[in-house]
């Protein structure tokens, strides 16, 4: 395996954006020939892995040198049979082999010496390993490690039974074993198989612990690179790949026959010999097995990976279902807390920044974050994406029982939150908007910005293409490189922006939010030109915040785009630039604390 091609850089990124402000410039439709060639490239993928998740080893001499405690639970403390050929494969470059777990399970695992995993996202092993003469080997395996069952029932709200159940089914799928050891009868851990299924959105159990995997894998590993990698790995056939990601998302095969317009015998003649190729006994084993492989080979290839926890959020993330829909949210707590839902921006997610969480928190508020349709973790969905952005949030109050809340928008997500407002106005205590995206912007005379504008009025599917490689080529560096060109060179942010915590957060953010799918960012900026704020019926009082050096819409309009909206509140916060909610969190929950109240908070 050869090593990861070199970095998609910065200069050539700009390279292509300064083609298409030349073709807006001379009234031309942008051509995104350069923009789709540079995505098709075979270039490493670079993407922000999970804390949890892997497992390495060191092995030396064909001794185990060094194991993860994720290891040696995963395959005990002796050092896997490495073939010769692959070992020097490893050296080389990058080697896949199928082991066995201790229980007999197959997975798949990465060699390579120091020098060609020096990116991967295991730093223990690599502090351990003794130069180019060890072998670094990674798996990527959530569903089988100490834990994740814990971690699993809090994201799907199981109860105990279900949860003791899950815990049973990822150390064996043997229901008579697992009917022993909970001392129930088999027709009664049936009960509960279908009832858990029914919570997680599976429709059978191999499905299930695919799902498991997909909960750190999905926005880790984007599409593309899922698709690249696991040919690499496999050396499958495109028709055998087609099959796998289908597997790998669940599908049983009579549906992924009537997807891929295939006779149920062909796919299973082609499920067969995916078997023989991935060292599977059954084919309920294979969902797993290759939602596993699939990101594994996406953070082995990478010549760059940034480990982060997006702070907490996977802890705080619980997954619902809607007309069998998933829909991500966040609920960052306290219970008792009175609710504020967060809407993201345009390039966002549930995630509620730590600054901002911690000052509506100390108010004695709960924070709420929910993905919109094709962000994060929550499914896609037909029609207006606003209106079914709101439908969303209106089954995550109802899946928390909540019947009212205060509404906080930032940017992009004013038009979500404004068409629940109008589809459910009694459900609508305040409403807050942070620096929202006006229908209309006035060029700020930022080179960069007034491009990014013009694209999106008049050619959003340029913005599209621009997205759909970056989230494909894009690493920490690169993002860095963007943010700080973007919004460096603005004094209100400009601090802020080199806090290397607060950037940590905001480039795996963005790296993240559209890893899984780009149709939620495609399905808004093809609608935003035509979007018009909504009239709205009810009583809540509106606040718009703003900052006064906010390099986008300090100047949005002439008129006042926002002038319809009840109980209309301007707040400008004259120092503040473009991300006031992280530099003037206290001031932003003054306002939510108080929205709703007649008398004005004083700033």
């Amino acid at each position: 395996m050869k090593p990861p091609a070199r970095e998609f850089e910065a200069d050539r990124f700009f390279a292509l954006w300064a083609e298409l402000e030349r073709d807006v410039a001379d009234n031309r439709a942008p051509q995104l020939d350069g923009l789709h060639d540079a995505g098709n490239e075979s270039l490493a993928c670079r993407p922000a892995a999970p804390e949890a998740g892997f497992a390495a080893a060191v092995i030396h001499g064909g001794s185990l040198a060094w194991a993860g405690g994720g290891w040696t639970d995963l395959f005990g403390v002796g050092a896997p049979a490495i073939p010769p050929a692959t070992a020097h494969a490893a050296r080389s470059g990058r080697a896949y082999l199928v082991l066995e777990d201790r229980r007999g399970r197959a997975v798949l695992a990465v060699l390579a010496a120091r020098r060609h995993s020096a990116a991967w996202p295991v730093a223990g092993a690599l502090a351990n390993a003794p130069g180019d003469s060890a072998l670094v080997a990674m798996v990527f395996a959530p569903s089988r490690m100490r834990g994740f069952a814990d971690f699993a029932a809090r994201v799907y709200g199981l109860g105990r039974s279900e949860h003791e159940l899950l815990d049973q089914l990822m150390q064996a799928d043997d229901l008579d074993a697992i009917a022993e050891r909970l001392s129930l009868s088999e027709a009664a851990v049936r009960k509960r198989v279908r009832r858990l299924l029914k919570s997680t959105g599976a429709d059978r159990r191999g499905a299930l612990l695919a799902r498991l995997t997909r909960l750190l894998a999905d926005e880790s590993v984007c599409d593309w690179a899922r698709d690249v990698g696991l040919r690499r790995a496999l050396g499958a056939t495109p028709a055998q790949m087609r099959l796998s990601h289908l597997l790998a998302e669940g599908a049983t095969l009579p549906h992924a026959a009537e997807t891929l317009g295939l006779s149920t015998h062909t796919v299973r003649d082609q499920a067969r010999e995916i078997l023989a190729r991935t060292g599977q006994k059954r084919l309920a084993e294979l969902p797993r097995f290759l939602a596993e492989a699939r990101a594994l080979v996406a953070f082995a290839e990478a010549d760059e990976t940034a480990c982060s926890d997006r702070e907490g959020l996977l802890g705080a993330t619980r997954i619902f279902y809607l007309a069998r829909r998933q829909v991500a949210a966040a609920d960052f707590g306290p219970p008792d807390g009175e609710p504020v839902l967060f809407v993201h921006g345009g390039m966002g997610s549930r995630r509620v920044a730590t600054r901002l969480r911690a000052a509506l928190q100390a108010r004695g508020l709960r924070p709420l974050g929910v993905d919109r349709p094709g962000f994060g973790l929550t499914d896609p969905a037909g029609g207006d994406p606003f209106v079914a952005a709101a439908g969303d949030m209106a089954g995550l109050l109802d899946a928390l029982g909540l019947e009212r809340v205060r509404l906080l928008a930032r940017d992009g997500g004013a038009p979500a939150a404004l068409a629940f407002a109008a589809l459910h106005p009694e459900r609508v205590q305040a409403g807050v908007l942070i620096s929202p995206r006006p229908p209309r912007a006035r060029l700020p005379g930022v080179q960069l910005i007034d491009g990014w504008i013009r694209l999106g009025a008049q050619h959003p599917s340029a913005i599209v293409a621009i997205y759909a490689l970056l989230r494909r080529k894009a690493g920490v560096r690169l993002t860095e490189t963007l943010i700080r060109r973007l919004f460096g060179g603005h004094s209100a942010d400009a601090a802020l922006i080199e806090d290397p915590v607060w950037r940590h957060a905001a480039v795996a953010e963005l790296l993240t939010c559209g890893a899984r799918t780009a149709d939620g960012l495609a399905a808004e900026q093809t609608a935003y030109p035509r979007w018009r704020p909504p009239l709205l019926a009810g009583p809540a009082p509106w606040t718009v915040v703003t900052g006064g050096l906010d390099p986008l819409w300090a100047a949005a309009a002439q008129e006042d785009p926002w002038r319809g909206l009840p109980g209309l509140r301007h707040v400008r916060i004259a120092e503040a630039g473009r991300f006031l909610q992280d530099t003037h969190a206290e001031e932003i929950a003054v306002l939510v604390s108080k929205a709703g109240m007649r008398a004005a908070p004083p700033l």
